[in-house]
């Protein structure tokens, strides 16, 4: 037994960030709070269930239990007809592991996130298995070939901003790559396309939203540090021009300072039957297999 706290962390593989970063906030809290129970160290079993409480979710999330009584229903509905989407490497290698005709000619891969989720409306908790050929995302990260994000369990849930869920998971994938490095770069359009800052057209081509960089500073970029430094163990952010084409801002730098030890004090526990694991052992594990780098 293990108790949830703010300092409680959950992990997930790279390739899902795109995909959790699409889902609705009720199904993404609901995913969120499956991936607690999950052990990183171990593949998960076949036929694995998850429960989720609507009370627990409530307290987590920092919301009222009527409201997370309605989501916790309404996020177990939006995430058992979700899709994880594979392009790439990550496509190819999965459909040649699941024997696909023809993979080499497959542009893209969607597969179910779960292959079911019960709802007891009485009691307020959701029962959901994940899908066979996702559990590698979600398990099972120890490994060379693996790059994984870790967030805070308390940070994930209490996020509400469109954007400000998807900014948090950049900081943390990055946080989780690069230790002890508290910046990173990308492209204006590397940001839209992690935050979903687009819509897609009828002939499926990418129109990204606040062309303007202006506008999209102030209504996507601002709005979501402020959240992001009130709600999260993010206590420094800030957002500046790394490059210019011209006049126009092509590529930008992210600078951040994390301390998890940030709500600490606050004393909240939310009971939860986890696997006897922490922080420590994962990492050691992680080291052991995945030797880090000489300078």
């Amino acid at each position: 037994m293990k108790n949830v706290t703010e300092k409680t962390k959950i992990r997930h593989r790279n390739e899902i960030n795109k995909t959790l970063a699409q889902l609705p906030l009720a199904a993404k809290r609901v995913l969120c709070l499956a991936l607690v129970y999950v052990d990183p160290k171990k593949e998960m079993r076949m036929g694995q269930t998850f429960k989720i409480r609507a009370d627990m979710y409530a307290k987590i999330a920092g919301i009222h239990p009527s409201v997370a009584y309605k989501q916790v229903k309404e996020g177990a509905e939006l995430l058992n007809v979700s899709k994880l989407s594979l392009t790439g490497n990550d496509m190819k290698e999965l459909a040649k592991e699941l024997g696909l005709p023809n993979s080499k000619n497959i542009d893209r891969l969607d597969l179910s996130i779960t292959d079911y989720c019960a709802y007891n409306q009485n009691e307020g908790f959701v029962i959901l298995r994940f899908g066979y050929t996702i559990t590698p995302y979600i398990s099972r990260l120890i490994g060379a070939e693996n790059k994984f994000t870790t967030q805070l369990i308390a940070s994930s849930l209490k996020l509400r901003g469109e954007y400000s869920w998807s900014l948090y998971q950049l900081i943390r994938k990055n946080y989780s790559t690069f230790k002890g490095k508290n910046s990173f770069s990308l492209s204006l359009e590397e940001l839209k396309d992690e935050l979903i800052a687009y819509n897609i057209d009828d002939n499926g081509d990418i129109i990204y939203k606040y062309p303007e960089y202006p506008i999209f500073k102030r209504e996507v970029i601002n709005k979501a540090i402020k959240e992001i430094k009130e709600k999260t163990e993010v206590t420094f952010l800030s957002c500046v021009v790394d490059e210019k084409e011209g006049r126009k801002v092509s590529k930008l730098r992210f600078e951040y300072a994390i301390d998890e030890d940030k709500f600490a004090e606050s004393g909240s526990d939310f009971p939860i039957e986890l696997f006897d694991d922490d922080d420590s052992a994962f990492l050691e594990e992680f080291d052991r297999k995945v030797p880090p780098k000489k300078k």
